[in-house]
């Protein structure tokens, strides 16, 4: 699974980043293609739960707005 998410956020970075900022969305966003897809529903809600509290990102509630700045959807 570990290797997954290096392979994964390798492909995500097609240049070099400085920012931390994004290079955090790219981990996250790895992340969760590569160890939330292995999860079933249930593990699913508590996977996200957990890297929402992790990241110290406020939840949005599910609706037809689009997250803000540092907020996970």
């Amino acid at each position: 699974m570990v290797v997954q998410l290096a392979r994964m956020l390798d492909s995500f970075l097609e240049k070099e980043v400085d920012n931390f900022d994004v290079l955090e969305c790219y981990f996250i966003e790895a992340l969760y293609c590569s160890l939330g897809a292995c999860l079933l529903e249930d593990g699913r809600v508590k996977f996200d739960d957990y890297v929402k509290r992790l990241a110290s990102m406020s939840a949005v509630e599910a609706s037809n707005t689009l997250a803000g700045p540092g907020e996970l959807p």
